[in-house]
């Protein structure tokens, strides 16, 4: 990515004027700089340059600094004078103003010059003053001339490279690496006990860096001075409620710029802020709090005059800035208790926007007018003209691999279109539109054209569909997206267009028009995008036997046996745009083909698309055929003579050369590319016959096929090693961490979650087909025999809503104790599995099937028909074993609006090596509204009524209530409500004061009486622990009894006002009567919760929801006193 970027936009156009008619400049051209004394420096230009020196200024006279200078009729030139700052270019002789601009100086004024691909820029005094653009030079010397006292001094040539700059802060404790510490205790911190620097391989994200502030800033930095154009992000878990942020062009501790998030919620919880001199501006700001103990993945993009940020990816804000300019990045944070970062990166971001509020000198025209202002560009036919087409062209013929976006307002009789592969005035492809009204031949209409030596072609025609509203204020967007091979068309995101054609591999961009009537267009960005990366493994589990299936690529193509042969079936599916990788050993593979099914039905390989590959019969080349049954669609031969280095090297095209081959299925296009270079492409003529597989499978036949070189990418799948912060999770249950696996060798560690509820729900939502696929297992959690206290429950929801794992279906795996295997639908069971393929066999350390497996566990809904009546096949897998399969005719409404996916266990631990999740739809990541922030707590009163108070019991290392005080009410009257889905929603009675902990004396005489109004969808009922065994006082009376508790009764209640019930209960008698020959009891624990009955209660499943809320007061123990610290001799409660 990073040389195909620097490649292309070496080859960027000359700039002209801000306004262009026909292709000419209205700036006429001036006679080139005299001849001067320029004083060069020793260094010369390199491709990217930033120079930074002191300016000498005087009251007249001037200064003038060459750069890229080839020799006195080429070079660019900056000069400067008392009261403005000019770019020129000088070209061939001929000297043009590249942009002007007034500027103040100081007495020890600092300017940077930077040259990079398509754009220079001036800073002065940590302000971009002036911004122009041309391509025309790319290195050269560099020097100056001055006159009048003017010059320069300490002058800094710079050197520039393309930015990749990543941390994951693997490293040893107390190493600092990259960063500077301004203020704060930074500390690297492992992400479990077990793990240090001898074993970090053989763990899943080691590392972070973490800061503990709860009063004051905290501020580390990292980067060069020369650092620009890049998008920057960082993945940070708030542990407390604070602020936390990311800081890009960082001059020094008192300079940057920076993004802000706080856990207040208001309208300025999101903030960018510029800090001049330590005093802060607020540039933009917006609600939306953060919940804390959730990674968050923070980002900030800086484009010439542009800062942008985003949250998990989602875009907050976008703000013109002109500000420094260029810095590295800093981590924040600010009155908070604790906060983790990690999995810094910061790249190159090759994003230019052209908004037509300034000069547009990096477009050329051929005919008409074009007029930008105000953030239009205004295109109108020339005099005489008769509304001929019209084009305004920018970029390099070399440029391939873009995203052109571009709006469009044609009105009800112009012509809109922009324009991608653009060579010359033949050879070019179009999208168009033109308004219903228009005098030309396809009003009304869309079309996506193709010109090839000047023959037209129509390569698809329909009607206006582009959404042009109101809202929008008549624009259309569209996208244009052009790959070596093929372009795709997009509006709003949809594709609605595409060609595929070998020969349309690069060229220009441009923005088209036709007919008499003007048109307008507006923000157009060409972008670059990166290459995707593939999921991080520690090599140290790549490697290892027994979990190759989940951490290597041949774990995605397991072998199974096919009437011709052994296949390779990739596991996932593959519903939108995808990519194959491969490998062509040219020494091993002559003898053979080599083919891939393409949207193939699983386990049938010619359903879909096949293409074969094989030697040409003298080994001069590649054979490739693209087949639809036994229907040759299209074949060609690649020689592998192309592939010889332009500098006479043959390296490439040795015999015993191993070639990258990749295949790409965009839109409805397939392209062929042997070492990047496209070898045929393949368009679908009648989408209705098109394979509608949603698999990938790879045979060979006449040599073995090495899987491992296999890479499948896919657009629409999230894939998951947690290698890296879990920033696309949220886990509003349990503690999720990196943990060890087996305590007898702790040193493997990976992702889990463990306690009473964990749950993890992913941020992005999901709808139509999804297939969910997971390698886990659960943790040793006992140090010797048996090893596991609570094997099974390795379980998947799909299309929940993000709070109760209840509201999608789920798929228990060896649930209920390791007895049976379920999919239920809500709460109610719609499949069961009781064999033994359903429970875990003898699941003890010493069974190592056991013991060292991770289990492939396949979730799965998609439509299907039954009986003529649609609906969905809802599916579980366990290693290739159908346990279960259910036909639902009324889908739940996640399935069409989009649901999350959540993984979970009960009471337990899982843990979890690898997740895909592949889906028709990817909805965007955010966390729902309505999840409570537990840690907030109301305080405790003081001991004045003698009423007992609710506290919360904490349980996962978070309090199970949240408990507050009733509004309107007095010191008595309490609020609770549930913080999570089900749960323990568990409080202790306590008397506050000094002993609010101490046990009670409880005498025959004790009795309890409150206040509560309850409402029905809230469970709970009254506990009293004596000697760690739970004694029920049944309030809500839902729940089953088992061996967790004894039954000693139910509360009488009677009705009060306004939804109150008084409550009392004889709570000496009921335990006299179930203990007679005992005189007083220890109660260790008066607690109000849902502690007993079914387990999955505590997930959701009919248990207590999430914002559950019922209130207290009033609550008196009578009859009963506290026990300060020594035992008291009582009847001892049986066991």
């Amino acid at each position: 990515m990073k040389n195909r970027c620097k490649n292309q936009f070496n080859a960027l156009l000359v700039g002209l004027a801000c306004t262009i008619a026909g292709g000419g400049s209205l700036l006429a051209a001036v006679p080139a700089h005299a001849a001067a004394a320029y004083q060069f420096q020793e260094e010369a230009a390199e491709p990217l340059v930033s120079v930074t020196f002191g300016v000498k200024t005087a009251t007249a006279g001037s200064m003038t600094v060459v750069f890229d200078y080839k020799d006195d009729q080429n070079f660019y030139a900056l000069d400067l004078t008392p009261h403005a700052v000019e770019l020129k270019s000088v070209i061939g002789g001929v000297t043009r103003s590249l942009g002007t601009a007034p500027v103040k100086w100081s007495g020890s004024s600092q300017m940077t010059l930077k040259r990079r691909p398509w754009v220079m820029q001036v800073i002065l005094d940590r302000r971009v003053v002036l911004t122009a653009y041309d391509a025309t030079f790319d290195k050269g010397k560099i020097g100056s001339t001055s006159s009048g006292g003017w010059g320069w001094h300490d002058v800094r040539v710079q050197p520039v490279e393309e930015l990749y700059f990543t941390d994951d802060f693997t490293r040893q404790e107390g190493q600092e690496g990259e960063w500077k510490t301004v203020n704060g205790n930074w500390t690297l911190t492992s992400s479990s006990e077990n793990i240090n620097a001898r074993n970090v391989s053989m763990s899943a994200n080691p590392f972070s860096y973490q800061i503990a502030t709860p009063t004051g800033k905290a501020f580390t930095q990292s980067g060069r001075w020369f650092w620009d154009n890049y998008h920057a992000e960082v993945s940070v878990k708030p542990t407390g409620r604070g602020t936390v942020g990311l800081a890009v062009y960082v001059q020094d501790p008192q300079n940057y710029i920076a993004f802000l998030w706080n856990a207040a919620e208001g309208p300025e919880a999101r903030q960018l802020v510029r800090v001049v001199d330590g005093k802060p501006t607020v540039l933009a700001h917006a609600g939306g709090a953060f919940l804390p103990r959730q990674w968050y993945r923070l980002g900030v993009r800086t484009s010439p005059g542009y800062v942008e940020t985003f949250i998990d990816g989602d875009a907050v804000f976008k703000v013109r800035d002109d500000w420094f300019g260029q810095g590295g990045i800093g981590l924040l944070a600010q009155n908070i208790s604790l906060a983790a970062f990690d999995d810094v990166r910061v790249q190159s971001y090759s994003y230019y926007r052209q908004d037509f509020d300034g000069p547009i000198d990096s477009w050329t025209a051929d005919g008409g007018t074009w007029n930008a202002k105000g953030g239009i560009l205004t295109s109108a036919p020339k005099q005489g003209d008769n509304g001929a087409s019209r084009v305004l062209l920018s970029g390099g013929s070399a440029w391939n691999g873009y995203q052109l976006l571009a709006s469009g307002r044609t009105g009800a009789n112009g012509a809109c279109g922009v324009v991608v592969g653009y060579h010359d005035n033949k050879n070019y492809s179009v999208f168009r539109w033109a308004g219903a009204s228009s005098s030309l031949p396809f009003h009304g209409r869309q079309q996506l054209m193709h010109y090839s030596g000047g023959k037209a072609s129509i390569i698809s025609d329909q009607p206006l569909k582009l959404t042009e509203a109101t809202e929008n204020d008549g624009f259309a967007n569209v996208m244009l997206r052009l790959t070596p091979g093929a372009l795709s068309v997009y509006n709003n995101g949809r594709p609605i267009a595409s060609m595929a054609d070998e020969k349309l591999t690069s060229g220009r961009i441009g923005l088209w028009s036709q007919g008499t009537q003007p048109v307008a267009f507006r923000d157009v960005v060409v972008f670059f995008p990166p290459e995707p990366v593939a999921p991080k493994v520690p090599p140290k589990m790549e490697e290892d036997a027994l979990m190759v299936g989940w951490a290597s690529n041949s774990g995605e193509w397991p072998p199974t046996f096919g009437d011709n042969g052994t296949e390779f079936w990739n596991t996932g599916d593959f519903f939108g745009d995808s990519s194959l990788e491969m490998m062509w050993r040219r020494a091993t593979y002559t003898r053979g083909k080599l083919e891939v099914a393409l949207r193939a039905q699983r386990g049938d390989f010619g359903s879909g698309y096949v293409v074969r590959c094989e030697s040409t019969a003298d080994r001069s080349g590649l054979h490739l055929a693209l087949l639809k049954g036994t229907q040759v669609l299209k074949e060609s031969t690649f020689d592998w003579k192309e592939l010889d280095g332009g500098d006479g090297s043959k390296s490439a095209s040795a015999s015993n050369a191993v070639v990258p081959i990749r295949i790409d299925l965009e839109s409805d296009a397939i392209t062929f590319r042997v070492a990047d270079r496209p070898a045929f492409s393949y368009l679908t003529a009648d989408t209705a016959t098109a394979p509608s597989g949603t698999n990938i499978a790879v045979r060979a036949s006449g040599f073995a096929l090495r899987t491992k070189e296999l890479r499948a990418i896919s657009t629409h799948r999230d894939d998951y090693t947690f290698n890296e912060a879990p920033t696309d999770w949220y886990s509003p249950q349990g503690t999720w961490s990196v943990i060890s696996r087996w305590p007898c060798y702790s040193d493997w560690s990976f992702f889990g979650g463990k306690g009473v509820n964990p749950v993890l729900w992913s941020k992005r939502s999901y709808s139509g087909d999804i297939v969910v696929e997971m390698y886990a297992h659960n943790q040793m959690d006992l140090p010797k025999e048996v090893g596991y206290s609570h094997p099974g429950d390795l379980n998947i929801t799909i299309g929940g809503d993000g709070k109760n794992p209840a509201s999608g279906y789920s798929f228990i795996v060896a649930g209920w104790d390791n007895t049976r295997t379920r999919i239920l639908k809500g709460t109610q069971s719609v499949a069961e599995n009781t064999t033994e393929d359903a429970r875990f066999p003898r699941p003890i350390n010493h069974n190592m099937q056991f013991h060292r497996r991770w289990y492939y566990i396949r979730a799965e809904v998609r439509r299907a028909a039954k009986d003529g009546k649609p609906g969905v096949k809802v599916s579980l897998t366990v290693d290739d074993t159908l346990l279960c399969e259910y036909f639902d005719p009324t889908p739940i409404e996640a399935f069409q609006q989009g649901g999350h996916v959540a993984f979970w266990t009960v009471d337990g631990t899982i843990m979890i090596a690898r997740a895909k999740i592949e889906s028709a739809s990817m909805g965007s990541r955010t966390i729902p509204t309505g999840l409570l922030d537990a840690a907030v707590q109301a305080p405790m009163p003081k001991a004045t009524t003698g009423d007992l108070a609710p506290r919360p019991i904490v349980a996962d290392g978070l309090p199970s209530a949240v408990v507050e005080r009733a509004e309107g009410g007095n010191e008595g009257t309490w609020t609770l409500r549930n913080p999570t889905a089900g749960g323990l929603f568990e409080v202790q009675l306590i008397k506050p004061g000094d002993n609010a902990t101490e046990p009670w004396k409880v005498t025959p005489n004790t009795k309890l009486d409150f206040d509560v109004a309850l409402p029905e969808n809230v469970k709970v009922d009254l506990y009293a622990t004596i000697d760690g065994m739970l004694h029920m006082v049944s309030l809500t009376n839902n729940q089953r009894p088992d061996a967790r508790v004894r039954i000693l009764g139910t509360a009488k209640k009677e009705a009060s006002a306004q939804g109150w019930q008084h409550v009392t209960f004889d709570l000496g008698a009921a335990l006299k009567k179930m203990y007679p020959e005992a005189d007083s009891w220890k109660v260790d624990q008066l607690s109000l919760g849902a502690l007993h009955g079914d387990e999955y209660r505590w997930v959701g499943f009919d248990g207590n929801p999430l914002g559950a809320t019922y209130r207290l007061k009033g609550m008196k123990l009578t009859g009963a006193t506290q026990i300060a610290s020594a035992p008291v001799e009582n009847g001892q409660a049986p066991h």
